[in-house]
């Protein structure tokens, strides 16, 4: 009793802080495939080795197949479901459970994700890693295949390789189990509607393509793969039409046997061998610290275009490791697509502070410094920076050419003339690179030069303010020729802004392996100005913005051309035409930009420049909100509060303090008032 007594009177201790898991990076031998997981040694080296004997399989079997080892890939393995469906990118394909396995194809890397805890997979089972196999073999496929594939094709072999387990053994693919319980309800449409191009695809397509396709491989003992694959070479080779319509015409008589095949409902699974020389213990094994796993996740999340939760992975990155630049890189392009420009700049500054080796963030940051007249201590400044992206990246156009202009600035002619001639090869179609070529001609007194390098500007010009800056140059020639001969008449100003670089394409320390950030917010090719526009409301800065921001936009920035249909929206600078801010909304939509899309919708929702459409507005208000786009949460918020409902007016508030608290100035501001 009295024990019991003493232990009760005992204080209780803290409960103990689990410790970080332990993060480990897998590399299978002779590949560039990497397993990161959380799982411990044992589930890292199965991943990687299911994964090189997938893709060795598919090598030995198919030789159509190619690119297996071009793009690095990196495969996040976990037990935490969470974390493997953060990882998935946004599909409606029903094939992709996200709670298991996922693929993103990118344009320097390729990511998967698949959980590391799944109980072996039976005969019957459909394989849990499907979502990644099938991601793996879409890319096989198109890669190998091309675009040029038929949709029965390259959606049958997708489907047909994704349902994919690997043993000890072998390989088995081709394993249709989507189809058990199914068969009867299948039934094999007409030859004619099946193979039609531009037909409705979706999953019942997918299923039956890829049932054909087990069919030609794999029914009647495989007879019929003989006549698959001179197509499958044929398309590989791009032969001329005519040599594949030849191989096509072989394989479409085929399908009058399909009905009978998918009626029996045998679909025994296509069995390859695993390579012997594969072996898990093979691989290598290293520790990787807390701060790399977690920024090689963000970097994911940071492609998926999911801010909120990029940023609370770049908070663990710097707690664990406040010397990397590489948050802080990431940070500024947010910030930018964000058109905060200051933060962004503020962030730009410290990563190169704690040394980042992204090119594109010294030329941003000089982009950022141009202004006309700039003075000697600017002009050298910048041209520190210019030179350092150079140094880095030395063949990118844009910095060539800035650094140029600057050059000329400085009086420093023939060092201006060297980057201007690299600059213009690097970009023969691009007016600014050109034009500093012209200018750096004109200062070296190789007049004739610049001007006919000039003259060949004026056709390039697409834009009315270009082609007015190229005249203007082209009538200064020819007036003050005679006096260039002798040095008497440099040509005094730059041709305007420099454009819009690869701000955020480029990638810092770690080399080819990482992942590329992506297409930032380049709107401020004028950026004085744009910062001064947007920052401020200034209506005469926004007015100096347009023709830089036209630039860009008709480059294909859409981001330019929201900020254009921004200024044109609200008047700032320019009368309000919300005809043109529906067409460059629309114009940025179309290229991919969620912001855009979310700004023509508010327009469509009440009928402003164009035709109204309330329900389909809401419909993709509510669906980019959903992706957390904070222009379309802010946009909804706006629709909500104008219904006069009290549930409505909630959820509008609720909406703009989560965007506000996301980091949106703009939703903030509603909510105070300002």
């Amino acid at each position: 009793m009295l024990t019991s007594l003493l232990l009760l009177a005992l204080p209780a201790l803290p409960a103990a802080t689990p410790p970080a898991p332990q993060w480990l990076e897998i590399t299978a031998p002779a590949s560039r495939v990497r397993v990161v997981t959380d799982s411990g040694e044992k589930a890292g080296r199965k991943a990687a080795f299911q994964i090189a004997q997938f893709d060795r399989a598919l090598q030995k079997r198919f030789a159509w197949i190619k690119g297996v080892d071009e793009t690095p890939l990196v495969v996040f393995g976990s037990a935490d479901e969470v974390m493997v469906r953060s990882m998935a990118p946004d599909t409606t394909d029903a094939e992709k459970d996200n709670a298991f396995s996922s693929y993103l194809a990118g344009p320097t890397q390729h990511t998967g994700a698949l959980r590391t805890d799944l109980p072996e997979t039976s005969d019957k089972d459909r394989s849990p890693t499907r979502g990644f196999y099938r991601g793996r073999a879409s890319f096989l496929v198109e890669h190998s295949l091309g675009k040029a594939a038929p949709l029965w094709l390259a959606r049958g072999l997708a489907t047909f390789l994704s349902d994919a387990v690997v043993k000890d053994k072998e390989v088995q693919v081709g394993r249709m189990t989507a189809a058990d319980g199914d068969g009867a309800r299948l039934a094999a449409p007409p030859a004619a509607d099946f193979f039609r191009e531009g037909r409705t695809v979706d999953r019942r397509f997918d299923l039956l393509s890829g049932l054909f396709i087990h069919y030609l491989l794999v029914g009647d003992n495989g007879r019929n793969a003989g006549a698959l694959e001179p197509l499958l070479l044929s398309l590989a080779a791009n032969d001329a039409a005519p040599a594949f319509q030849s191989a096509l015409a072989k394989v479409t008589p085929l399908y009058a046997g399909f009905p009978k095949y998918l009626a029996a409902k045998k679909f025994q699974p296509l069995k390859l061998p695993a390579d012997p020389s594969i072996a898990p213990a093979g691989f290598t094994a290293r520790p990787l610290p807390l701060a790399e796993a977690l920024m090689l996740r963000a970097e994911v999340l940071f492609d998926l275009n999911r801010p909120v939760d990029t940023r609370g992975l770049l908070r663990q990155v710097r707690a664990a490791d406040p010397t990397l630049a590489r948050p802080l890189e990431i940070e500024a392009v947010l910030f930018e697509r964000e058109q905060r420009s200051a933060e962004s700049r503020k962030a730009i500054e410290a990563a190169i502070q704690l040394g980042s080796k992204n090119a594109s963030l010294y030329y941003r940051l000089a982009q950022l410094q141009w202004s006309r007249g700039m003075s000697k201590p600017l002009l050298l400044s910048v041209q520190k920076l210019l030179e350092t992206a150079r140094d880095l990246s030395p063949e990118e156009g844009n910095t060539l050419s800035y650094l140029a202009e600057i050059q000329g600035d400085l009086g420093l002619s023939q060092p201006a003339l060297e980057n201007a001639q690299r600059g213009a090869s690097a970009s023969p179609a691009g007016v600014y690179a050109q034009m500093a070529l012209a200018r750096a001609q004109w200062n070296a007194k190789q007049t004739d030069a610049a001007q006919a390098t000039a003259k060949k500007t004026l056709a390039l010009a697409k834009l009315a303010t270009q082609k007015q800056r190229v005249q203007e140059f082209v009538t200064f020639a020819a007036k003050n020729k005679r006096l260039q001969a002798t040095g008497k008449k440099p040509y005094p100003s730059q041709f305007g802004p420099p454009p819009a670089g690869a701000f955020g394409a480029a990638r810092s320390e770690g080399g080819a392996d990482r992942v590329s950030l992506g297409q930032a917010r380049t709107d401020s090719a004028d950026a004085s100005a744009i910062t001064d526009c947007f920052a401020n409301r200034n209506d005469a800065a926004c007015a100096r913005a347009v023709p830089a921001l036209e630039a860009a936009c008709a480059e294909k920035q859409s981001t330019s051309c929201v900020s254009l249909g921004s200024l044109h929206d609200g008047g700032f600078g320019i009368p309000r035409d919300r005809r043109k801010a529906a067409g460059f909304y629309k114009t940025a939509c179309d290229l991919g930009d969620k912001p855009g899309c979310a700004r023509l919708a508010v327009l469509e929702a009440q009928g402003l420049g164009v035709p109204r459409n309330a329900a389909r507005a809401r419909k993709t208000l509510e669906s980019l909100c959903g992706e957390q786009v904070p222009e379309a949460c802010i946009g909804l918020a706006q629709l909500l509060q104008r219904t006069g409902l009290a549930p409505d007016r909630d959820r509008a508030r609720t909406l703009l303090k989560s965007t506000c608290d996301a980091g949106s100035a703009e939703a903030c501001g509603l909510i105070t008032g300002r």
